[in-house]
């Protein structure tokens, strides 16, 4: 219920960035429709990741016949007004949105093709790109290099998390923080770190440790901690009586503590391959 609120004021200001799209095409300013459009896109195909979740049906395929003709509309403006590179950048989101099939793909090149030759390089040179980025495994990536992927992916779609002023990207470097839990993690090998995404950007960018509530957790011991802030200070914090840090609560004393080996660092891979082991446990929290 907490993000049904957000969703419909989500929902109705979409509807007027349409009906006033629709509007200026209506009038014939499609220099206008072409500008107002790629400043939205990223935030388009944002809400269509989470509108997957949450809509109906026909709201879905409502919405992708809009997103899929309007963004084939400002490609072709795109190339018609010289402007590769915005091109380029909209067919590299199209890409990863995965907003064409095969057929419409080829259709699509051929059209831009026949307006500017050098379209075809250029969107094949974007394809190049994508197609090498999805032959690699994301579990083979290091943890920098999927924080980054994850920067990069946001940004394109409006969240920078590098600005303080964005709220969708406060969210981002606030998952971005939470991501590789090795600090806590290495103090002891019966610790382990649940995580339980939510909200808009958890769904857009499938982050697991963006928004939601995270736990942390002995495994041993069945201490359980759990925040929707940052992992770091539900650990270890030095505050009196009940908003000590797990650190101080539980693990001061403690006579099982079994620190991990020096150079051993947490991974995504081995995440998902932890989480089964302790998955009795996990399930007892599923309504905590």
């Amino acid at each position: 219920m907490q993000m049904q609120a957000p969703y419909l004021r989500v929902c109705t200001s979409l509807k007027k960035i349409i009906d006033l799209l629709g509007l200026i095409a209506a009038k014939g300013q499609y220099n206008i429709f072409y500008d107002i459009y790629t400043d939205c896109v990223p935030s388009l195909l944002h809400y269509k990741a989470v509108q997957q979740e949450r809509g109906s049906e026909e709201a879905i395929n409502y919405f992708s016949e809009w997103l899929n003709a309007t963004l084939k509309f400002c490609l072709t403006y795109a190339v018609l007004v010289g402007n590769i590179h915005r091109a380029a950048k909209l067919y590299s989101l199209a890409l990863h949105a995965q907003l064409f099939d095969a057929d419409e793909t080829t259709e699509l090149k051929l059209q831009l093709s026949s307006i500017d030759a050098s379209a075809s390089t250029t969107l094949d040179e974007e394809e190049k790109n994508y197609n090498a980025e999805e032959k690699i495994s994301f579990l083979d990536l290091s943890n920098d290099e999927q924080k980054n992927y994850f920067r990069d992916t946001a940004r394109n779609m409006g969240m920078d998390p590098d600005d303080s002023d964005n709220e969708l990207g406060r969210i981002v470097a606030r998952g971005r923080q939470n991501y590789d839990p090795t600090d806590i993690l290495t103090d002891c090998e019966h610790l382990f770190v649940e995580y339980r995404p939510g909200g808009m950007v958890a769904n857009a960018l499938r982050m697991h440790s963006a928004g939601g509530m995270h736990m942390l957790l002995c495994v041993k011991h069945k201490h359980v901690h759990g925040t929707g802030n940052l992992l770091s200070e539900l650990y270890d914090s030095s505050s009196q009586g009940p908003f000590q840090g797990f650190k101080q609560q539980h693990c001061g004393n403690c006579s099982d503590c079994a620190p991990r080996a020096p150079d051993w660092k947490w991974s995504l891979a081995w995440q998902w391959k932890e989480r089964p082991k302790h998955e009795v446990f996990l399930s007892k929290l599923n309504h905590w």
